[in-house]
């Protein structure tokens, strides 16, 4: 599943975030693991110094004010306003 393209100036951007259909089916085994249905998949960037951004993947049970959604196969994508970026 992908976000929404938005045109701007006549060209379609990429969308900010592509949640596909074999992550959400890895992310969906993960949780059964977990054996918690509140869980979240949690995507984030943070500065790694010269090395550039770093990506994180983490397990969260809280939705923060301003993290974008993405939902698919029934699991929930969030990544916070600075990382989506």
């Amino acid at each position: 599943m992908q976000t929404e393209n938005s045109a701007i100036g006549g060209n379609t951007a990429p969308p900010p975030i592509v949640f596909t259909d074999a992550a959400a089916s890895k992310v969906c085994e993960l949780l059964r693991a977990a054996d918690n249905p509140t869980l979240l998949l949690r995507v984030s960037s943070s500065g790694g110094g010269c090395s550039g951004f770093q990506d994180g993947f983490t397990f969260d049970e809280t939705v923060e004010d301003g993290d974008s959604q993405v939902e698919n196969q029934g699991v929930k994508l969030l990544v916070d306003p600075m990382s989506v970026q």
